[in-house]
């Protein structure tokens, strides 16, 4: 558009809301129902996806632009890093529209943001200059860390300890391999009883605090690839600003935060990456000047005559913003993969939660005055209920942090631990196996410590604090076994191991299981005698009665004291259980 053109829109009256002139009233975009029909579609052909796994057992594997890390990774190539180069490929022609027209995340908060609008709220978009980089950074850090750590940390560090930190201890080399087919759909997911706690957190929680698109805007890792090939479009929404009456109308019903009234006036067009192609702007346009075009991207673009950004106004402090933005990946890591539970999406998006009620409760002390949406929280100096509950949501929630971090950090060092063990072919069978050499002391500090550490993330009913799912102590709970073991303490060992076989039986498990009662009844037979022994199996015995392996030792112990008739008859009840344990196998495969 030439400047002669953009010089005569300026100075044309018209309807302008600066004019005196009433503009005109504002109309519901066309567009939302469109969206939410192909939004929908997108819903059911994920449910379609699942149904045909859990139907015939193998599948195409997941369309997530998450599952692009294990090609970048390992070199798996899967269906969700063909998607994401195709959608990211795309975006770099089109802009956008990814987002506004495919993602599951967009639809939960539109729905939410609809929620909201019908009993009069409409969700202000927290405005803070650091968070807005925290998308780029979770992205960096999903697809890019691991592989940095393995192909330049894994060169440069010797320690075998900080190895073992970093996870490059053992080195899996980038090699192709054909994944676009799988047998475990949901290997790479967290577990459906999340589903609410995420849909709750993503949607309500970020729209409710953050605003509309709040987990787009200071969340969604795959949101900054795609702005990025959004500065790199031709395609955008385009003004033509002969028409254009500045009624605002644009601004107001766009729901990715993008001051579109302003873009046109500079660009002549909307050159945000965060305009996610809605076009509700287009739809709601009272005289037409918005449209859908191609154009100069914003790298080779340049004002229109006149056009001047407006100084963009944020609610922290520069001191608030480095605070928060330090207290943001704190709550992060504390809550992220906790008892390997908490997704990582869902951990970012309570992350900004939490730091906006942080700064929320800051400003309800030191303010004279406080409001949140409807609520008046504070007026003149004087606490209203709401802020007392808003505070008092605060410090639940920060409380719950300090918890979740406290379990973090020991899971980790559990975890660490377990591995440096490992690292150094520290066997089991140097602890319960007669005949191998004593475990060096320095060792069984080691597994004493990771003892110590993976107690603090047991339930409280096995003698931690966690509030661990039973898959997750499943895991815990033989890792325990095997600290306490390596550390000298055989019975605590034996208890760990009862408890995992009460929750999950495996072959390994019971084998170590046999062998940790085996190496006890033979230290309290070689010391007190045969019915000391026995004892000890028979202990076992009743607390696992269905162990064929017990039922093998008592038999052996019996021939070994000389009363042969009881052997056998042992002998044949442990068969009798093994045959039953392998019916139980065959019959159930998941048992």
């Amino acid at each position: 558009m030439s400047s002669a053109k953009t010089t005569a829109k300026s100075n044309r009256p018209g309807r302008t809301c600066g004019s005196g002139v009433k503009p005109p009233p504002m109309r519901a975009s066309r567009m939302g129902r469109y969206r939410a029909t192909v939004l929908i579609a997108v819903h059911v052909a994920f449910a379609i996806h699942l149904a045909h796994w859990l139907s015939t057992g193998r599948t195409v594997s997941p369309v997530e632009p998450s599952e692009s890390m294990y090609f970048i990774e390992k070199g798996d190539l899967n269906a969700g890093v063909i998607f994401f180069a195709t959608a990211l490929l795309l975006t770099a022609v089109f802009g956008r529209f990814f987002c506004g027209w495919g993602c599951h995340l967009v639809a939960l908060q539109d729905f939410c943001g609809f929620l909201l609008k019908k009993i009069g709220l409409r969700p202000k978009l927290f405005r803070s200059r650091l968070l807005m980089y925290v998308p780029l950074i979770v992205g960096l850090e999903m697809f890019f860390w691991q592989s940095f750590k393995l192909r330049v940390l894994a060169r440069i560090i010797d320690d075998p300890d900080w190895k073992t930190w970093f996870g490059v201890a053992v080195i899996e080399k980038w090699q192709r391999s054909n994944q676009l087919m799988t047998e475990d759909f949901w290997a790479t997911f967290a577990g459906p009883w999340m589903a609410i706690p995420f849909l709750l957190v993503c949607g309500f929680a970020t729209v409710y605090f953050l605003g509309a698109k709040g987990f787009c805007t200071y969340g969604c890792p795959y949101g900054a690839f795609f702005a990025g090939a959004d500065r790199l479009a031709a395609g955008k929404i385009v003004a033509n600003l002969d028409t254009c009456e500045k009624c605002g109308h644009c601004t107001a019903n766009c729901t990715s935060n993008v001051r579109i009234h302003e873009e046109i006036q500079i660009w002549g067009k909307v050159v945000s990456p965060a305009c996610m192609k809605c076009m509700d702007c287009i739809s709601v346009c009272p005289t037409g000047s918005l449209s859908f075009g191609f154009t100069k991207p914003k790298l080779l673009s340049q004002r229109v005559a006149g056009g001047k950004r407006k100084r963009k106004s944020f609610d922290l402090t520069f001191g608030e913003e480095v605070g928060l933005f330090v207290l943001f990946f704190a709550v992060r890591y504390a809550w992220r993969s906790v008892y390997h539970q908490i997704p990582m999406l869902m951990a970012t998006a309570l992350a900004g939660c939490v730091v906006f009620l942080v700064w929320k409760t800051l400003r309800l002390i030191r303010d004279r005055d406080v409001s949140f949406h409807h609520f008046a929280l504070k007026r003149e100096e004087r606490w209203g209920l709401s802020g007392r509950i808003l505070a008092g949501v605060t410090a639940v929630l920060l409380a719950a942090t300090l918890f979740a971090g406290f379990a973090k950090w020991h899971q980790e060092q559990s975890e660490w631990t377990f591995d440096r063990l490992i690292a150094r072919q520290t066997n089991l069978d140097q602890a319960i196996v007669p005949g191998f050499p004593p475990i060096d002391p320095a060792v069984r500090e080691i597994a004493a410590r990771g003892a110590a550490d993976t107690r603090w993330i047991l339930p409280i009913g096995y003698g931690g604090a966690a509030f661990a799912s039973q898959k997750y102590l499943s895991e815990v709970l033989p890792r325990l076994g095997y600290f306490r073991a390596i550390a000298g303490d055989l019975p605590g060992a034996r208890e760990a191991l009862e408890q995992a076989l009460a929750l999950s039986t495996n072959a390994e498990l019971s084998g170590r299981y046999g062998q940790i009662i085996h190496r006890l009844s033979l230290d309290a037979y070689l010391a007190d005698g045969v019915e000391a022994g026995l004892a000890v199996i028979d202990s076992a015995i009743e607390s696992r009665p269905e162990e064929p392996v017990l039922a093998f030792l008592r038999s052996h112990l019996l021939a070994q004291a000389g009363r042969a008739d009881e052997s056998a008859e042992w002998l044949r009840r442990a068969e009798q259980l093994e045959e039953e344990r392998n019916r139980r196998a065959i019959s159930d495969p998941d048992d």
